[in-house]
């Protein structure tokens, strides 16, 4: 097989808050590639697991397309346009090595993109920025331009100018080559790459060009590692376009600048120079920074792997989806080294030897099936026998683990969801247990009865919808769902010893049941879950009794002590007890497992928690004192204001206070203040409130 030069693969992701405009725009650069005879609308992400449709699952599904532009590889991996979908942000981070950030020349910088770029910049991923719908009425290239410095604080780096003529969209402007560039077809349709024309700028944009050019340059020459251009600059002397070129490509790389482009993504006008523009300024897997890695069997060594065909074999398993026709793929992006199809490697997290039976790639509209996975690429496994998402893959000789993500945080929302198909219960539950899969962040909580409705949590509102869709289009569930609930949980603050007795007289069904234990029961860090731990000493209580008791206490987690929330972050200790050879049974001590804690759990200060979320807020000067007062009403805290701009700050602020406040604050500030919301973590319900959930 061909193996693509390290310094000619582009890994990249594409940053949008609009889930259509990234489909539409990940279809326009395939379009363009020469692995496809024809445009195909929609086509690019549209092999999707199930047959669901690709709108609806592009939110929870991380997919990778195969490109390929003028002998360089790309590989275009979904990253969500919501932070709310547990680790699938977090995942694509790891596998891309630059990004493309979208925004409309006429809509601009919207309050989910601030969040994008917050996370982005995080991540350390270079990024080249696209300017679309530059031909509709009231667009303002040069406002958004403004709004991209001013919100997201990143350098902009203007590298192309619209050129309009009574007021219609004519072409661009290349500052690099001082070309204009327009398409010669009269027909307002789908340009191709052999439609762009390149002419002298006209005379009535040559000062604008040049100014423009001007401080195009001024910006280059303060970067570090473009001291040549700084000195022909300052010298006046000429710069040629490979120079400019160069020193674009060492900003964009260390992230001093964000290179500007624009065009009409959905006529194709602007994206050959765009893709031009993905292979000369973001990095390859050679400029990408080397992976941390834990060297198995040896304690606190840390390794680093620079990607290199030459090394042993790391790849990381991103995603796991199911495709109606493969069966079960795994999405691995290599770090290091190879896997070829029928080899043999370790998965660490399993600690079992795999062996992958067929590799394949994913283009627009086919299937390309490979001998080999090469450092920086990224495919698809077939023929895994244990697989899960976050596994490393190593090779059988050097084990090493790439640093696992973080835990999920709990869901914030919950829905009641009544099915409206005439399905067996089994049936149904299996789709929700699929769906859990799918989205571990969100929890499916069955009833005790068939008929009763299914709790469905997730991380927000938009999370929850997309859960509800796949539910729709991927398992064809249709449904009666509530208004989202603030999803309150439970816990306790001191520690408590408890001891239990169950005793049951003989009825003319039963006989005589008895089981008595000592509990202690003690609050966990947050995030810390259940344990439960046996301490009992000898056979005070029969082995085959100690797990019922841990049974018992897990069927009452989702009970609540107070309220009936689920308990969380606390830990039980079996320490004493006692039986009775006769009367002594699996069920007493389940039940006897189950009431003793949460009697203990009652007598050891039980208070109910809730979600608390971090608020950015952005708003003209003239109305921040009248957000900061409605801040201070819902029981917000602002983390310090800003004397300058329009933002606000950060504010931590219930979930119960902010459910609707897009029109609260729209209706305070008159419709011109923007935020963005991401669950920051749970505290104490203040005792005034209690009352009302209890």
């Amino acid at each position: 097989m061909h193996k693509t030069d390290l310094k000619n693969i582009r890994n990249i992701g594409i940053f949008s808050d609009s889930d259509k405009q990234k489909i539409n725009f990940t279809d326009r650069i395939t379009s363009y590639t020469p692995l496809e005879e024809r445009m195909r609308d929609g086509q690019a992400l549209d092999w999707m697991e199930g047959g669901c449709g690709r709108h609806e699952d592009m939110l929870y599904t991380l997919q990778a397309v195969t490109t390929s532009w003028l002998g360089q590889q790309i590989n275009i991996v979904d990253v969500p346009t919501f932070l709310d979908f547990e680790n699938k942000f977090e995942r694509s981070m790891q596998v891309i090595d630059g990004g493309i950030s979208l925004f409309s020349a006429v809509e601009g910088v919207q309050p989910n993109a601030i969040m994008l770029s917050k996370e982005r910049v995080k991540h350390l991923i270079p990024s080249i920025a696209f300017i679309g719908q530059v031909e509709r009425g009231g667009a303002d290239f040069f406002g958004v331009v403004e709004q991209i410095s001013d919100r997201l604080k990143i350098n902009p780096l203007i590298i192309q100018l619209p050129i309009y003529s009574d007021e219609k969209f004519e072409g661009i402007i290349d500052l690099i080559a001082m070309r204009e560039l327009d398409w010669q077809k009269e027909q307002d349709f789908y340009y191709s790459r052999d439609d762009v024309k390149e002419s002298l700028i006209r005379q009535e944009f040559r000062n604008q060009a040049k100014s423009y050019q001007t401080k195009m340059l001024e910006q280059l020459a303060v970067v570090d590692g473009n001291e040549k251009l700084l000195a022909k600059f300052l010298e006046d002397e000429e710069i040629t376009q490979e120079e400019i070129v160069e020193a674009i490509r060492v900003a964009t790389l260390s992230m001093a600048v964000v290179p500007i482009l624009l065009g009409c993504a959905s006529k194709n006008r602007g994206i050959q120079m765009l893709v031009d523009a993905v292979v000369a300024y973001l990095p390859s897997p050679l400029d990408a920074p080397a992976i941390q890695v834990d060297a198995v069997g040896y304690e606190n060594r840390k390794l680093m792997v620079k990607s290199s065909n030459s090394g042993t074999f790391v790849g990381l398993v991103y995603n796991i989806i199911i495709d109606p026709f493969l069966g079960e793929l795994a999405i691995v992006r290599v770090y290091s080294g190879s896997l070829k199809s029928g080899s043999a490697f370790y998965n660490v997290n399993r600690e079992k030897r795999d062996r992958v039976y067929r590799i394949v790639k994913m283009h627009e509209t086919r299937r390309e099936e490979v001998d080999e996975l090469f450092a920086g690429e990224i495919g698809f496994l077939l023929g895994l026998k244990s697989i899960a998402k976050g596994d490393t893959l190593c090779d059988l000789a050097k084990k090493v683990r790439i640093e696992t993500l973080k835990k999920s945080p709990e869901p914030t929302l919950f829905v009641t969801v009544q099915p409206r198909v005439k399905w067996s219960p089994t049936d149904i539950m299996r789709c929700f247990m699929q769906l859990v899969i799918d989205s571990p962040s969100c929890k499916a909580v069955y009833g005790k009865y068939p008929a009763e409705p299914i709790l469905l949590y997730g991380q927000s509102k938009a999370h929850i919808e997309t859960l509800l869709d796949k539910l729709k289009n991927k398992f064809g569930i249709e449904a009666w769902v509530s208004e989202p609930k603030i999803a309150y949980l439970e816990t306790i603050k001191k520690v408590v010893k408890k001891e239990y007795t169950y005793r049951q007289p003989p009825t003319s069904h039963s006989r005589t049941q008895f089981a008595h234990l000592c509990l202690k029961v003690e609050p966990e860090e947050q995030g810390s879950g259940y344990s439960f731990i046996d301490a009992t000493k000898g056979e005070i209580i029969p082995k085959e009794f100690i797990e019922p008791i841990n049974q018992g206490i897990q069927e009452r987690l989702s009970q609540g002590i107070q309220a009936g929330f689920p308990i969380v972050d606390i830990k039980v200790t079996l320490y004493d007890g006692s039986f009775n050879d006769v009367d002594s049974s699996v069920e007493a001590f389940k039940i006897a497992g189950g009431d003793g804690f949460i009697m203990a759990c009652r007598e050891a200060s039980p208070i109910l928690l809730e979600p608390i979320m971090k608020v950015n807020i952005e708003a003209p000067e003239q109305y921040k004192g009248a957000v900061f007062a409605d801040i201070t009403k819902r029981r917000g805290i602002a983390c310090g204001r800003e004397s300058q701009g329009e933002r606000v700050g950060d504010v931590f602020i219930p979930l119960a206070e902010v459910l609707n406040y897009e029109r609260k604050l729209s209706k305070l500030t008159d419709g011109l203040a923007i935020y963005t919301m991401q669950f920051e973590r749970y505290e104490e319900l203040p005792d005034y409130l209690v009352d009302s959930l209890i």
